[in-house]
């Protein structure tokens, strides 16, 4: 009859090699998964599904400040018309917090859906405008340019949501890019709304 030799030792040694090697590759891959997580916020692999933004402090002063001027100006010199009317609602627009805050803020996927909502609530509200007579030539001009300049905007937004493979980086240039779009948006429609007041009869 014959015997198996088994060593003890060298078995424990075994099993206990492969448990380590098994934890080791298990770290690797928890380190990946958040690697790649953080490298692409928007990806399947992150849990949150969230991007941390910093919009350049300068960028925001001169931003915030042209706001309340015009703020001020639709304030100082409200009609009882639609342009008046609606001015108010448009503005909620372009006081969105993720481009207003000179300190960081978190944007979560889900957060776009709301941004491209506003947008398009905006866009509708801008081609009610556009259906009115007595403006000026030039006043008609300005509220094409920012409908088109929406649109824009929209596109913008749903290339971001249709495309979750973007890397951090790419991310931070096109919330750079929108924010400045956003900003081109604010000043055609305070041109709009300049020589609505100089030049336009009431509306509505």
């Amino acid at each position: 009859m014959i015997y198996a030799y088994y060593d003890k030792k060298a078995g424990d040694s075994y099993l206990k090699n492969k448990k380590g090697l098994n934890i080791f590759l298990f770290v690797i891959l928890v380190i990946c998964f958040f690697t790649i997580a953080w490298l692409y916020p928007y990806s399947l692999f992150s849990i949150q599904k969230s991007f941390t933004y910093h919009p350049d402090h300068i960028v925001v002063q001169e931003y915030t400040k042209d706001l309340n001027e015009f703020k001020k100006i639709h304030e100082e010199s409200l009609r009882d018309d639609l342009v008046s009317s609606r001015t108010a609602g448009v503005l909620t627009m372009y006081e969105q917090d993720w481009f207003m805050s000179d300190k960081k803020i978190k944007i979560h996927f889900q957060d776009l859906d709301v941004i491209l909502t506003e947008v398009r609530n905006t866009r509708n509200t801008l081609l009610e405008l556009a259906l009115n007579e007595g403006y000026s030539q030039e006043a008609k001009e300005y509220l094409k340019m920012n409908i088109q300049q929406l649109v824009a905007i929209e596109e913008r937004i749903v290339g971001l949501m249709n495309s979750k493979h973007h890397s951090r980086s790419t991310l931070i240039l096109q919330f750079k890019n929108l924010q400045q779009a956003f900003m081109e948006s604010l000043d055609i429609y305070v041109s709009f709304y300049k020589d609505y007041l100089l030049n336009s009869s009431n509306i509505g």
